[in-house]
This record gives structure tokens, sequence and C-alpha cells, in this order.
């Protein structure tokens, strides 16, 4: 299958780079669509440090580049006269050399004649696996299962959802929690708790030291994105006057200095509503400015 553009209809810089990585014009092995190259895999050559079985796994679900499309791009940057001859012997009309490098220059645009890192292989794979119509439980546990073991970088424009202990499926940027040695069930509510910390799935049939590289892995902001304990919620709010009440409410004293009426940017950082009551109510202290729970905050003159 072969995908002919003139010139004339190529899009101009500075789009050409996004069309060519987003537009349909690519030959996927064993398929009868063209794919996009930012969806498609330059190769089925398993990366370093991937056992076969888990490659296996992950190109049962990914599209890669027709093979007998790369052997021609290779004969045209190779031998374009050659290359020449098949093409109009096949297509049965007249190319000439610039239109063959025309063609070389789209592929090259692509990037599909770039040996893929481990990090963008999975980058194409996510989406297709954590579409939410087909979400299928084994494969995306497994899934974000080897890329622990390679250590792969996930940034956040990839998607990736994770199984939580209610049983729903969520996405990183829900403020999701992985194990670890912390006492969770004690420190905090249990149906918040079960709505923000993954399956233990994740971690079944793991070895000890296993655990540890997953749990590493896990919550590293640029891979798996996680935390092992929620953080505060950053508010902003803008007011007028620093009254003393203003300083009570965020349980730190009020200073004797006057502030002038300006407009002030404050930031404060709180913990979800849930957690703070349910401290409050462990430590007695129920409504105190005094409790375990207190708020952090700082103020910024506009």
């Amino acid at each position: 299958m072969v995908g002919y553009t003139t010139s004339q209809s190529l899009p101009g810089i500075p789009y050409a780079y996004d069309w060519w990585h987003k537009a349909k014009v690519v030959p996927v092995e064993s398929r009868t669509y063209l794919g996009r190259a930012n969806e498609t895999l330059a190769t089925r050559t398993c990366p370093s440090g991937c056992g076969p079985e888990d490659w296996q796994f992950i190109l049962e679900r990914a599209d890669t580049l027709d093979s007998n499309w790369e052997s021609s791009m290779e004969l045209i940057r190779v031998k374009p006269a050659e290359a020449l001859q098949k093409l109009e012997a096949v297509l049965g009309r007249h190319f000439t050399q610039k239109d063959v490098a025309g063609i070389l220059d789209g592929f090259r645009l692509t990037e599909l004649n770039q040996v893929p890192t481990v990090e963008r292989v999975f980058a194409q794979v996510a989406p297709r696996l954590f579409d939410e119509d087909s979400l299928d439980r084994a494969s995306a546990i497994r899934f974000v299962q080897i890329a622990a073991k390679l250590n792969v970088n996930y940034p956040k424009s990839v998607p990736v959802w994770f199984l939580c202990v209610d049983d729903k499926w969520r996405a990183r940027e829900d403020g999701l929690l992985a194990s670890s040695g912390l006492d969770l069930p004690t420190l905090l509510p249990e149906d918040w708790l079960r709505q923000h910390l993954i399956s233990p799935e994740y971690e079944s049939g793991l070895s000890p030291s296993e655990q540890k590289v997953w749990r590493q892995w896990a919550t590293n902001p640029q891979k798996g994105g996680l935390t092992a304990f929620p953080l505060p919620i950053r508010v902003e709010s803008r007011v007028a006057y620093l009254s003393p009440a203003f300083f009570r409410a965020r349980g730190v004293e009020v200073p004797p200095e006057k502030f002038s009426t300006k407009l002030f940017h404050c930031v404060d950082r709180i913990w979800p509503k849930e957690i703070s009551d349910h401290w409050e109510k462990a430590s007695g202290c129920v409504g105190s400015r005094h409790s375990l729970v207190k708020r952090m905050g700082v103020a910024n003159a506009v």
C-alpha cells in the first residue's frame, strides 16, 4: 500500500511536523487501514531489558509499521532508481525522482525511521489500552506492571488509569495512593481511602525486592505519578484586608504590625475535608483551633 501526495497538498510550516505525526498516512502491519505515526510502533524488535513475553503482550495491543513499507523506504534510500521502477510497475503511473525523494522525506518526518525509546512505545500504546469503552482489567494492570519493571517515564500528557480498592478505575491525576509502610487505614477515612488507594492486585505475587521497585516507580512523579500519602490541596483566593481572624483561621499568631488595606493574593494548602474531619475526630479536638489538623497558608500582596 502506497500513499502519494503532491507538494501542493502538504501542510506548510509550522504545521507540517504535527501533520505527519497525526495524519493517517502510515501503512500498518496486517491491517487494511492507514494509521497515525504517533500511534504506530516503528519496529517489532524487543527493546533492551524487556522480556519476550512482556514484549509480545505489548505488540498484541499495538499497531506496527508495515514491514514491506519499511523495506520500500530503505530501497528508496539506497537504490532510488530501482525503487522508481518498482513504484511505476506497481501503480501503473509515471513518477519522477523528485516524487520518490518526497515519499522518503515524508517517511522521515513521521520519525518512524528512528528506533523508538521504551517511553515512546508505552506512550503510543497507553491511549488504546486505557480506553474507557474497552478497558480490560488484567491487561491494564499488567501493562503498568511492565512499565514499572522497565522504569518507564510517563509524561503527564499520557493517560494512565489505575484500579482502586473500590473496584473503580481512576486517572492518576485524581490524587491516587500506592501502598507503603504507612498505616493508611488508621490515618485516613475508610471511604476516602477505598476511592484513592490502588488495588492490591498491582503487588500480587511480587517478591519483597520487586515490591520495592514497584513502589518506588509508582510514587515517582515522572513515572507512576502516585503518592504514598495524600497531599494538601492548593486553594487560591483574594482578600482586601488581613484581619486577625485571617491569621487565627490558619493556626498562626496574629502579627503585631498593621497591614494596609490592599488586594492580597492568598494561597492556602488544605487537606480534603473528609481527611481533616477524620483527624480531628481521632484527636478528640473537633472544632478546636489547636487540633492536629491546621491549615497552612501564605499571603502575598498583589
